[in-house]
């Protein structure tokens, strides 16, 4: 039986592809964008959004972190998740998630929650439960939905002006995430060249796991009647004692191997340091469908 781990790894890609296609089909059905972006003209639209159902058990148990999509266009407002998070099947989530005429807004209030300043939104509708909205440019909201700041006694927080370049913290994530990514893609880089180096000379045989040191299994394997041992970086539940899979190793130093199935694997460890470079470096500006369309 050859690199169970191998094939672990296909039918996670196969149960992300079946995900997707499900939230693909599940937004045309609706017929909603499936990847949804803020119109030309907009009155108001900016992404990375916070919002939670406000009064609603369990709805009010959720919410979404900095991946809503906020605009007003053509007398409607909408809320939605980004793409690729639109396709996933999150049915709690499903109050924010909507396309309103502005007239269904009853009243629009700036609250503070705990240490957090958002927009509380009412609706005529009083079967649709009210949101908080966590967005930047409350002042362009409240403008684009044509409503007036209330006023009641005890009220004193201000409207807030969006910051086009988002201050420091947005620079201090940047600069995170540029560190981050190149040492990622460093340590990753490292291991697929050690492990490339093993293959382009190296001789095949066969190893079984004998056991689990920690989480992680230990293979053995025989070359010229010697034996040897191969930490496995494939972990416990993924496969069992007595199973087997194809080692590569050095011809020069046997005891120098690396698992034939290993390297799908370390080439995808390289895209998360790939992201978090572009992501650093460029910003939102690399999901163009996530900013306002021009």
């Amino acid at each position: 039986m050859n690199a169970p781990p191998a094939l672990f790894f296909a039918v996670s890609f196969v149960w992300i592809g079946l995900v997707v296609a499900f939230g693909i089909w599940r937004r045309l059905r609706s017929g909603k964008p499936i990847v949804p972006r803020i119109p030309g003209g907009a009155a108001f639209g900016e992404a990375g959004c916070s919002g939670s159902v406000v009064g609603r058990f369990p709805a009010s148990m959720m919410s979404a972190n900095r991946c809503l999509l906020v605009y007003v266009a053509d007398g409607r407002l909408v809320v939605t998740l980004v793409f690729p998070l639109s396709l996933m099947p999150m049915r709690p989530l499903k109050n924010l998630d909507f396309d309103v005429a502005i007239s269904a807004v009853a009243r629009v209030t700036p609250v503070r929650r705990f240490w957090q300043d958002m927009i509380h939104i009412d609706f005529v509708d009083t079967d649709r439960p009210s949101i908080d909205l966590t967005i930047k440019d409350e002042i362009g909201l409240f403008a684009a939905l044509g409503q007036t700041r209330p006023a009641w006694p005890g009220n004193t927080r201000e409207l807030k002006k969006g910051n086009a370049r988002g201050g420091w913290r947005r620079i201090f994530t940047r600069v995170f995430l540029c560190i981050w990514g190149c040492g990622f893609l460093y340590g990753s880089s490292t291991q697929i060249a050690s492990d490339l180096a093993i293959r382009a000379h190296g001789l095949q045989t066969t190893g079984t796991l004998v056991e689990f040191s920690g989480k992680n299994g230990v293979v053995r394997y025989r070359v010229a009647a010697t034996e040897y041992m191969l930490a496995s970086s494939f972990g416990e539940g993924m496969w069992v004692v007595g199973q087997t899979e194809t080692v590569i190793y050095d011809r020069d130093n046997p005891a120098r191997a690396t698992e034939k199935a290993l390297l799908p694997l370390v080439c995808l460890m390289v895209l998360p340091g790939f992201i978090a470079l572009i992501f650093g470096i460029f910003g939102t500006r690399v999901i163009t469908f996530w900013t306002r369309s021009t």
